[in-house]
């Protein structure tokens, strides 16, 4: 039997490499997501300041991402049947990372909140697709590695979470404030 990552005499690559690389692959998305969940909290308090949000009006802007997230569920189960979970999550995954920044730098809170509901949507979408590919990687390992995929999520969200959005451009002058 062949080690994994090697190729047999004929140049093919072997079965071990190949479920290796989806492995990998999958639980970078995992913590891609992770990156721009945590990325885009850090900007919160900047995002409230410079819209002179209350409390209450940030929740409910922020309630935003949940129904962009709620509405996308069924599109993603759809489209994940459709097109395979492999081409799901590609495209969910690219349009997370085009959708991160609208909110930091979104002009009015009718924006903010319409730029949320994109993210939410895509964040949603991204998470059942990249999920059922990691089903389907899971099936093919024929063993418990659901959970070192979510174990990539939090490795992402970890030293994302302590980037201080105080020193980002600030959303209102464009300048850091460090």
């Amino acid at each position: 039997m062949s080690a994994p990552h090697e190729r047999m005499p004929n140049g093919e690559i072997t079965v071990d490499s190949l479920r290796s690389r989806a492995r990998w692959a999958v639980s970078t998305i995992f913590f891609i997501n992770g990156v721009v969940l945590a990325s885009w909290v850090s900007h919160i308090p900047t995002v409230k300041a410079a819209r002179a949000l209350s409390d209450g009006a940030l929740g409910a802007v922020l309630l935003c991402m949940a129904l962009g997230a709620v509405l996308a569920l069924p599109l993603a189960g759809w489209l994940t049947s459709r097109v395979g979970s492999h081409r799901s999550t590609a495209c969910a995954a690219v349009g997370l990372c085009v959708a991160l920044p609208l909110p930091v730098v979104s002009p009015s809170v009718a924006l903010l909140s319409l730029s949320l509901v994109l993210l939410g949507a895509c964040n949603g979408m991204l998470d059942v697709s990249m999920n059922a590919q990691a089903v389907a990687i899971e099936a093919r390992y024929r063993l418990p590695i659901m959970s070192s995929f979510h174990g990539f999520f939090g490795l992402g969200a970890s030293p994302a979470r302590r980037w201080p959005a105080a020193r980002c451009p600030s959303v209102s002058t464009g300048r850091g404030t460090s």
